[in-house]
C-alpha cells in the first residue's frame, strides 16, 4: 500500500499466487515499466520473463541504513514458523478491517 502511495507509481498488486512466477498473469495485465526485487528474489526465471514481455528488470541491494538491522522475509518467515510451533503467537482480540480500492490515480 506504500508503494501505491507513490505518486509516479500507476498500480501495484499482491500477487495471486505464491511461487516465483505465480504473478505472469498480473504482469501481463499491467504492463509494467519497470520490475523491481532485491538480491534475494533475484532468479534468472524472473529475468527471462521480464526480457521476453520487454520489461526492465531492477535489482536492489539489501542493505539497511545505518543503525538498523537487517531483516529477510525468509527470516521473518523462519520467525513465525517457531513462534508458532511454541504456542508464543498471539492473536489480537479485534480483525482489522481493510478497505480495497480499484481504480488509477492520478
Amino acid at each position: 500500500y506504500m508503494v501505491q502511495a507513490v505518486r509516479h507509481v500507476h498500480e501495484t498488486r499482491i500477487s495471486s499466487g505464491s511461487g516465483d512466477l505465480d504473478w505472469l498473469s498480473e504482469i501481463d495485465d499491467i504492463k509494467p515499466d519497470i520490475f523491481f526485487v532485491n538480491e534475494d528474489g533475484d532468479r534468472p526465471a524472473k529475468r527471462e520473463a521480464c526480457a521476453k514481455r520487454g520489461v526492465k528488470y531492477v535489482v536492489g541491494k539489501r542493505k539497511p541504513a545505518k543503525g538498523l538491522t537487517a531483516r529477510s522475509s525468509t527470516a521473518l518467515k523462519k520467525t513465525v514458523a517457531a513462534q508458532k510451533a511454541s504456542a508464543e503467537v498471539v492473536q489480537p482480540s479485534v480483525r482489522p478491517k481493510f478497505i480495497y480500492f480499484n481504480g488509477r490515480g492520478k
